[in-house]
């Protein structure tokens, strides 16, 4: 059985910095049955907004733009709504509680690792377990899948 999983990226091939709902790109992988392959390179529309949530990122809320003022559980259903609807699992360098808490209650997974970790890498690994052996939250680090926090 195959999974859609999100690699939160801002080149395109590797892990993103910070927070995954302010990378430029959501790479969108197909995964499972020892295999994996990328379907969709999704823009990430938060991406180009400033960081309501975060000052010291420059965020404000005089941008125009709805969805820099989104913060909060809003926030993260629309972006669940207009970039992770199908995608059951996020590898990410990090994100928020707020973040975590809604998606895992919408049943999505998270993987959290360093940023610059190359996406294949982390793939390969997942390929070979099942999203049912999986927790809310695991880790990769030192090219091994961490499931018991």
């Amino acid at each position: 059985m195959t999974v859609k999983v999100a690699v939160a990226s801002d080149d395109g091939s590797t892990v993103g910095w910070g927070h995954f709902a302010h990378n430029r790109y959501f790479l969108v992988y197909e995964v499972g049955d020892g295999s994996f392959k990328l379907v969709e390179k999704r823009f990430n529309p938060f991406s180009a907004v400033p960081d309501v949530d975060d000052p010291d990122q420059g965020g404000d809320d005089s941008s125009d733009s709805q969805l820099a003022r989104l913060h909060g559980i809003e926030k993260y259903s629309t972006l669940r709504k207009l970039a992770l609807g199908d995608v059951s699992l996020i590898i990410a360098s990090g994100g928020c509680p707020t973040s975590i808490v809604y998606f895992t209650g919408e049943g999505v997974r998270f993987i959290f690792t360093e940023p610059g970790v190359d996406a294949s890498t982390i793939l390969k690994e997942l390929s070979n377990f099942s999203l049912d052996d999986f927790p809310a939250i695991a880790t990769f680090e030192d090219g091994k899948l961490v499931l018991d926090l």
